[in-house]
């Protein structure tokens, strides 16, 4: 087969001939046709030869999945087409094979084709996580030969490679054996310039790895981090000072492609800034002229800045392939400035730079702070992409607002940065952001506006906890802050309005009730406003206005219930996405506040419930979604009106139950059901039609998350209605049908996924509400739990068994070990994996059940407890390289008996409730159990305890 030739149709517009050329390369690469991997070695030349860069690139592609079908068994994708093709057995590639690809392909990484170069570095890189380091020894000294060699292309091709390897593969330990001879290396090629600056900012990077690296070990290994930080940092230090001159934005040519990679490098020094300042003291001597030249590009940058993203009278080129990860263009690096200062707010050092007299978080702003909050506000205006976006996706502009979901973008840097500053410099900065309101009014650009408020609104928990503390009241009032919205509210730019509503009802704490009154009013007259008069994006800030004030000022809030519900619901069927969600959670603040249906007829919330599980019918699988409505439908489950709870809960178990059938549905069904059943008090949940129902669906169901769930519901009926369930009949009596269930589930078939912390849970009720009816079924229910405990090779569902087993060792020891008496290898498993699993149950309850088991196990002390369980991990040898893949391949542990680790872990945690004050109520197993399971249990869960609840 001419191999070439194959290559080069893989790359031909007619489908018929590249789906041919392709199949041709797979049959090829099967180990029947390649025993000895040549066809892997040729792809390997093809790609390191002079032949066209098209064919080359497709020799490295098909060698990509050579290499993850051939090479080795740590791959997932091993010999997975050759199963396929019928082929069974196989070995990886032959030593040989593998040799001549690894020295080809490091020969590749100096390759004049940038784009080989690249894909070499991936192809290296993916041979590493098998091969590195018992099998590839020439690795790093080829690495380390081409960066000092000097050659350009060889180095831009080492430091793409070697900048994967530190982040990917090797861990903090084996970096301090590699640092040693590589950062000398790097700052030599970082200061010589004949090097481009991406190739430079290459360089940052894998320092910037190296130090955070370093800083993670500094308390394992503190002299040695504390030597390689006084060798290394200071020099670092000085030269990437040297290189922050802020100069170049007003004389550089912006309209070369070249000059922007400057950008991409001041990002990375800004990076490694980022990663030194961790180490204070060595970071100290430094800081001023650092700190000083980062605020002067900061500020320099903004005329670049705004001809990108402000104006759009500048275009930024995109970057080249390969380097995307390293973002040169104006809204990175001022992310990256914003984010530095952000993170060393709290340095001892950042105060004589911020802030002059006073102590602590008091005194005055200097005009670094002042120019720092005036660069926050800058680089947070709106861009013209944004504001584009946001005009015509309503979805996205409702996220960009959502506090809760955030996504990373330059005006949450600005949102982080300033909240970082009022927290740390609380008066001097109030002082700050006072001067920029006084320096804002409805003639200034509407972007500057819109990014003060934005700014103001994002911080308001903090600027109000500053004002309340008193210690601000003199640098800034909110009702500025509210008389500046007020007005703005009558502009004409759009998204200024709408940032007017929206910051507004974030100080909605600090208004009174006539200005809450007068914006409610207001935000409720915009949703119903024409189009022309107030466009969408309008109208859903004016929404989450009023979902704000509905959850902050709940009293001012429910004279306006019935006009938010009436205009808002009929919109629960026409929204999507975001959109949905803001609008849900208006409605559900607005009916929290009348949860007693003063504002409201029960009819409504009933007609409400509908159009909610229509909504959410509508929009399966929508997770967002789907948490909002079951949100909403919550609070209506547990309204204090019964026939307001009843027909909610009634509405949702039917509309669950409806579609809970449906594969692709199950999980979003039984999510819901679960919601309102938790939600719901007792008078308002049926045991029809919820029991037959929800047992009928485990028996048939494949989805282990929607069983639990269901599993779980079955539960909370038990618990909260445990006369009515225990008297169901059906045709079988309802502890019949519940142990049916259990059966079904532990049987030696079932899928392991179902065997879940809800059946725990659920066997522990049983325990505690029918434990007079289980008499003759205990010996068997005894032995299997102990039997999935002490076998099952699924951690989740012996973890799950082990409470249940917990529970009856607390209450019943000697009965639990006479009926194991006859099973010694069951017992040891079980006591072995206790021993493993107690350090690792989390909840105050459930903990204090497993104390009480393990210690009525430990006082007896069975010959079971002497069975040897892992213990410590073991410390990796010194001097010698274990990547992060072999270390996971082959972690070493000391061994321990059962009983010594359970005493340990025992100790562990009594030592930590010690730190936290906290000795708990560990007398009783059924006490702690009910609390578990969050029940509102009665006199039936115990008999000798008060009620209590958590």
């Amino acid at each position: 087969m001419d191999i070439s030739q194959r290559l080069r149709d893989t790359l031909s517009s007619v489908h018929a001939t590249r789906a041919r050329a392709e199949d041709d390369l797979s049959r090829a690469a099967l180990p029947r046709n390649d025993p000895q991997g040549a066809f892997g070695v040729q792809l390997a030349q093809i790609f390191a030869s002079d032949a066209p860069l098209a064919e080359r690139q497709a020799a490295g592609t098909a060698l990509k999945r050579y290499i993850r079908e051939r090479w080795s068994v740590a791959f997932e994708t091993f010999l997975k087409n050759a199963a396929a093709a019928g082929e069974t057995g196989g070995e990886a590639l032959p030593l040989e094979a593998k040799q001549s690809i690894r020295v080809t392909l490091l020969g590749a990484l100096a390759s004049p084709e940038r784009k080989v170069r690249l894909l070499a570095a991936q192809l290296l890189a993916l041979v590493s996580t098998a091969e590195f380091p018992d099998n590839f020894p020439e690795l790093l000294p080829t690495v380390h030969s081409l960066l000092e060699n000097g050659s350009p292309d060889g180095v831009h091709g080492a430091l793409v490679f070697f900048a994967d390897l530190v982040q990917e593969e090797l861990d903090e330990n084996q970096l301090l054996l590699v640092a040693r001879d590589y950062v000398p290396l790097l700052h030599r090629v970082l200061t010589d310039g004949k090097y481009a600056p991406h190739v430079h900012a290459r360089c940052l990077l894998v320092f910037r790895q190296c130090l955070i690296s370093l800083f993670t070990v500094r308390e394992t290994y503190s002299d040695t981090v504390r030597g390689a930080i006084d060798t290394h940092l200071p020099l670092w230090l000085n030269t990437v000072g040297t290189m922050l001159d802020p100069s170049i934005y007003s004389t550089a040519d912006w309209t070369t492609a070249s000059t922007w990679e400057v950008l991409g490098l001041r990002r990375e020094i800004t990076r490694v800034l980022g990663a030194a300042q961790q180490f204070r003291a060595a970071f100290a001597p430094y800081s001023e002229p650092l700190l000083t030249a980062a605020l002067a590009n900061l500020e320099q940058l903004v005329p670049l800045f705004t001809a990108t993203e402000i104006s759009g009278t500048l275009d930024a080129p995109s970057p080249p392939d390969g380097d995307s990860d390293i973002a040169s263009d104006a809204a990175g690096l001022g992310m990256s400035l914003l984010s530095f200062f952000g993170d060393t707010v709290r340095a001892p050092f950042m105060r004589s730079f911020l802030v002059q007299g006073g102590v602590g978080g008091s005194g005055d702003a200097t005009l670094a702070l002042g120019k720092l909050v005036r660069m926050a506000q800058a680089y947070a205006q709106m861009s013209l992409a944004e504001e584009a976006e946001w005009s015509e996706d309503a979805d996205a502009f409702v996220a960009e607002d959502d506090e809760e979901n955030m996504a990373v973008t330059l005006r949450t840097a600005a949102m982080d940065l300033s909240d970082a500053l009022l927290n740390e410099y609380p008066s001097p900065t109030l002082q700050a952001f006072s001067a920029a309101l006084r320096a804002v009014s409805m003639e200034t650009n509407w972007r500057e506006t819109e990014a003060l408020l934005l700014l103001l609104g994002a911080t308001h928990a903090s600027i109000e906890e500053i004002l309340d503390e008193g210690t601000g009241a003199e640098a800034l009032n909110v009702q500025q802050i509210l008389a500046l919205c007020a007005a703005g509210i009558n502009q004409s730019h759009s998204f200024l309005r709408g940032r007017c509503f929206v910051c507004a009802s974030q100080f909605a704490a600090s208004v009174n009730d006539t200005t809450a009154s007068e914006f409610l009013r207001l935000a409720l007259e915009t949703t119903k406003a024409e189009f022309e008069v107030a466009p969408l994006h309008v109208k859903l800030a004016a929404v989450r206005a009023l979902r704000n004030f509905g959850n902050i000022l709940p009293d001012a809030t429910a004279e306006y219930t019935a006009e938010i519900v009436i205009q808002l619901g009929p919109l629960l069927g026409r929204a999507r996405g975001a959109t949905l969600v803001l609008i849900v959670d208006t409605i559900d603040a607005a009916i929290h506040n009348s949860v007693e249906a003063k504002h409201l007829e029960p009819p409504v919330y009933g007609e409400l419930a509908m159009a909610a599980l229509s909504a959410w019918r509508a929009n399966l699988p929508d997770p967002q979604v789907e948490m909002s409505l079951a949100a909403l439908l919550e609070t209506m489950a547990s309204s204090k009106v019964e026939q307001v709870a009843a027909q909610t809960v009634r509405l949702a178990v039917d509309a669950s139950f409806a579609v809970l059938g449906d594969p692709m549905l199950a999980l979003s069904a039984a999510a819901l059901l679960r919601a309102v059943v938790d939600a719901a008090p007792a008078h308002a949940l049926a045991v029809e039609p919820l029991f037959p129902s929800g047992l009928e669906y485990i028996f048939a169901a494949e989805d282990a998350e929607a069983v639990q769930h269901v599993l779980h519901c079955i539960t909370v009926l038990l618990q909260k209605q445990p006369q009515a369930t225990l008297q169901w009949r059906g045709g079988t009596e309802s502890l019949q049908a519940i142990l049916r269930v259990v059966e079904h589930l532990l049987a030696p078939t079932a899928d392991p996924e179902m065997c879940s912390m809800p059946l725990g849970t659920l066997l522990v009720t049983l325990f505690i509400s029918a434990a007079d009816h289980l008499s003759p079924v205990m010996p068997a229910l005894v032995n299997v739990l102990a039997q999935r405990v002490a076998e099952s090779t699924n951690p989740a569902c012996s973890a799950a068994m082990l409470y249940p087993l917990a529970f009856l060792f607390a209450e019943h020891a000697d009965a639990v070990l006479q009926l194991l008496a006859d099973a010694p290898d069951t017992l040891a498993g079980v006591a072995s994996r206790w021993a493993e699993e107690l350090g690792h149950v989390h909840g105050t309850f459930l903990v204090n059940v497993h104390i009480l088991g393990v210690a009525q196990l430990l006082d007896r002390w069975p010959a079971a407890l002497e069975a040897q369980v892992d213990g410590d991990p073991l410390p990796m040898p010194d001097g010698i390289i274990i990547t992060r893949s072999k270390a996971r391949e082959t972690p070493q542990y000391s061994r321990i008996a059962a009983g010594a680790k359970m005493l340990k872990e025992l100790i562990g945690i009594y030592e930590q409730a010690e730190s936290n004050g906290d000795r708990g109520d560990r007398t009783s197993a059924a006490v702690a159990a009910a609390a578990a399971a969050g029940a509102e249990y009665d006199d039936e869960w115990c008999d000798e305890e008060p009620r209590r609840r958590e």
